[in-house]
């Protein structure tokens, strides 16, 4: 006899003896109250009945109690003929109550029993959170889980990557169901709709950063995995592993960039000691030779070697500058600025000879634009020091602004050897070769431009002119325009 037919031989007995017990008592009281008043003592095996073993025992208690009521106490007795309308009237009325009291508490029992088996899913989820709060890796989540689910539910557990092999001791049906549950992101395999033939149960895992991770459970009686009064707790660990998964996640990309800002903020630092330790030096040495009034044939040795200090003055802001882009940088210090004079600052880091050979055409009444100034001007020198480099005779550079409907552009062109076939390709270079039409330095400035322009949010783009030369626009879309009152 297995356990379910050794329960209800159990119940059975119980509900006959409390009926031959409520019988007893009332043949006992039958001298002192009417047989109205003793049906009510046949509703005490009801309920007892119904509230400790539910329903079905309950009914059970209310038809032996109708029958015996019947058999031992209606007249004509030791009968089951009822020959007064009072006496019929009152069976049924009692069965009607027996069966209402038997269901509300059937009722009330579930609802107690419930009420105590979710006391004790939260008591087993509070302590699998405390369990899952300690630990520090995503990878140990999974072998907690497994345990926690063998251990409350009494199953056979495991944890399946759909991504990887098919596990040798799972059947064709079985990884199926894991492989569906995966892809469809639904629960699969035994008790469900969906692959019903499989000894496993299968549900998807929905832990951050993986989408082919599935959690399977199994009876050894060849039972529902996870029945109805169990699903609180199972969705529970699950939804536990879940937040633990996702906590450590966070924390651990908490760390990272707790790592990137600390190496940003040592990168800062080591450019800012690096610049002014370069920076200095090149500025006093312009100052002296500024300040230095040799012979004639003295001043071009002079300005030559006021013009390799500029150079190496703006090749070290490149250097750094392409070391700020590389690693993220900063965000723009948007101001608003007059483009005038952010054109005249770049113009001012250049040697006199090479400034002479810049021809501008600014209109009057310029809008005022809203960016970074130190990016603006950076771009903008690196620009026009490109186009001086290749510039040919007095005013072979040109700098124009074109005010439009869609924003202002700032052009530079200079009558040099052009671009070549692929101009926009000078962006991407770091170093340029001899295949270059420009092959006479590093291709660090182009690279900043690029890297300065996208970081302000403008567009810059490359052309070769129709009569010979190179043509670069930088774009101001108009939302960066302002226009003061």
């Amino acid at each position: 006899m297995d356990q379910a037919s050794a329960t209800g031989l159990r119940q059975g007995v119980e509900g006959v003896f409390l009926v031959a017990l409520a019988t007893v008592g009332a043949l006992l009281l039958d001298h002192w109250f009417r047989l109205p008043s003793l049906v009510l003592i046949f509703i005490l095996p009801v309920v007892a009945q119904s509230g400790r073993h539910g329903l079905k025992p309950g009914l059970m208690a209310a038809c032996l109690g109708a029958l015996s009521y019947n058999f031992f106490l209606v007249p004509p007795r030791f009968t089951l003929r009822v020959t007064q309308g009072e006496d019929f009237l009152t069976l049924v009325v009692f069965l009607i109550v027996a069966i209402g009291v038997g269901n509300l508490a059937a009722r009330l029992r579930r609802a107690t029993v419930r009420s105590a088996q979710l006391s004790a899913a939260n008591l087993h989820l509070r302590l699998f959170a405390e369990h899952l709060s300690s630990l520090d890796h995503a990878d140990e989540i999974g072998p907690l889980l497994v345990a926690e689910l063998e251990e409350k539910l009494d199953v056979s557990a495991r944890l399946c990557d759909t991504a990887g092999p098919a596990p040798a001791d799972l059947s064709g049906l079985d990884w199926a169901a894991a492989c569906w549950s995966a892809s469809a992101r639904s629960p699969a395999g035994r008790g469900c709709e969906v692959m019903a033939g499989s000894d496993w149960f299968f549900q998807p895992c929905f832990w951050p950063e993986t989408q082919t991770l599935v959690i399977g459970v199994a009876r050894s009686d060849a039972g529902i995995p996870v029945p109805p009064d169990d699903r609180y707790l199972f969705n529970g660990l699950l939804d536990q592993a879940r937040q633990a998964a996702l906590r450590i996640g966070l924390a651990q990309n908490a760390r990272q960039q707790l790592e990137r800002a600390t190496r940003a903020r040592t990168r800062d630092t080591v450019l800012a000691a690096i610049g002014h330790d370069l920076r200095t030096p090149m500025t006093t040495l312009r100052g002296q030779i500024l300040a230095v009034q040799g012979l004639p044939e003295e001043r071009q040795v002079l300005a030559d070697a006021r013009a390799q200090i500029l150079r190496l003055d703006s090749l070290v802001r490149n250097v750094l500058e392409m070391a700020r882009l590389t690693a993220g940088g900063t965000p723009p210090d948007a101001q608003i600025v007059d483009l005038v004079d952010v054109v005249a600052d770049a113009l001012s880091d250049l040697p006199p000879e090479a400034a002479e050979m810049v021809d501008l055409a600014l209109p009057s009444g310029l809008p005022m634009v809203c960016t970074d100034p130190r990016m603006l001007r950076h771009l903008l020198g690196n620009l026009v020091s490109n186009a001086v480099r290749h510039g040919q005779g007095p005013k072979g550079v040109r700098v124009c602004v074109d005010v439009h409907a869609d924003g202002l552009a700032v052009q530079i062109t200079d009558k040099g050897p052009g671009l070549g076939a692929t101009p926009e390709a000078f962006f991407n270079r770091v170093i340029s070769g001899p295949s270059s039409p420009r092959h006479d330095g590093a291709g660090l400035g182009l690279a900043i431009v690029k890297g300065l322009a996208d970081a302000m949010g403008l567009s810059v783009s490359a052309a070769n002119q129709p009569g010979g030369g190179a043509c670069f626009t930088v774009q101001f879309p108009a939302s960066m325009l302002w226009q003061a009152a």
